[in-house]
Order: structure tokens, then sequence, then C-alpha cells
């Protein structure tokens, strides 16, 4: 006994050429919604640990135990202070001078750092020497950069940006006050 081969009719064949592009058309909806979250995830990830990191270093160089705070807001630099240090556990001491400038061309927070080596005796700092240790990248991605100092107290508001977001970061540190390390 032989079968009859079904054949199919012009309708059935558009709405299963139909079907199939409403499930492909569903697919790639799906891959580019997915796609698109988990690059905004990223983007707000990136985001979140560089203000992380930013404040983190920022209240590190700036401790007030150890800091002798100068300026803020000039021209040449956002901020400008002083750490001293004794090195190991001898008799000898670094003294360094610190400017955080913020280079707007590429958008990007730098370190410029000057280095005095003392050594203590009968209780007088003698200079043994003097040296620039240069020049660091601490952030990019930086828009603009606000400080103000007052009572003691620095403020900070920085513009970050990753991708297409932005996000600003404000945060202080108290207790900085100008000292004199080497009388």
């Amino acid at each position: 006994m032989r079968r009859k081969l079904k054949a199919f009719t012009l309708i059935e064949i558009i709405c299963a050429i139909s079907l199939l592009l409403l499930v492909m058309t569903s697919l790639m909806s799906i891959t580019v919604y997915t796609l698109k979250s988990v690059k905004e995830y990223n983007a707000d990830v990136e985001i979140n640990q560089i203000l992380d990191n930013l404040e983190y270093y920022i209240k590190k160089e700036l401790k007030p135990d150890r800091t002798s705070f100068i300026d803020c807001n000039k021209d040449e630099y956002i901020v400008h202070y002083q750490t001293f240090t004794k090195e190991g556990s001898g008799n000898k001491y670094k003294f360094s001078d610190k400017k955080l400038r913020f280079v707007k061309e590429n958008g990007s927070i730098m370190l410029d750092t000057q280095n005095c080596d003392y050594e203590k005796k009968d209780g007088k700092y003698e200079l043994k020497r003097r040296y620039n240790q240069g020049t660091n990248i601490i952030e990019e991605n930086i828009k603009e950069i606000k400080t103000e100092f007052k009572n003691d107290t620095l403020y900070f508001e920085i513009v970050v940006f990753s991708g297409e977001k932005e996000q600003v970061l404000k945060f202080s540190i108290k207790g900085l006050k100008t000292r004199e390390f080497l009388k």
C-alpha cells in the first residue's frame, strides 16, 4: 500500500515561515538585551572600582598624622602637601614635597614628588640628598575635580567617567594642619 504525500498549502507555508521569523526575532532581542545589560553592569563595576580606589589612595596619601597640608586650588596643582617619615630603624629620614595635580587634556590626576634624605645627628637633621622622584599617574577617566579647605578639613568633589557613565565622588579628610617638620 502506498502512502499519499501530503502537500502543504500556501497558507501553511506562510504561517510556518512567520513562526520561524518570530522565534528568530525573539532570540535576537533576548541576546541584544543580555549583551546590553552585561555592558552596563561592567561599566557600573568599573566606575565603582575607580571611585573606591581613588578615595582610598587620596585618604592614604593625606593621612593627617603624617602630613603637613600646604595649600589647595592653585593653577598648577589641586593639593600641595608634605610628609616626613623615618626610614628603617636607624637615624635616616625622608622629607617629601608632593603635589596632586589635575591634567585636563587627558583627564588624569598626577602626583609630583620631590624627596630629600636627612640624617639625624646630635638632635639636628642634616640634608644628605635631594632628588625628584618623578610624576605618577594616580587615575585617568577624571572629568572634573574641585577641592576646598575649611576648618582643618579638605573636601573633594571628583567627577569620574567610564564609557558612557559619569559619577560624582565626594569625600573629606579631617584634621589636616600645616606643620613644620624640620626646625
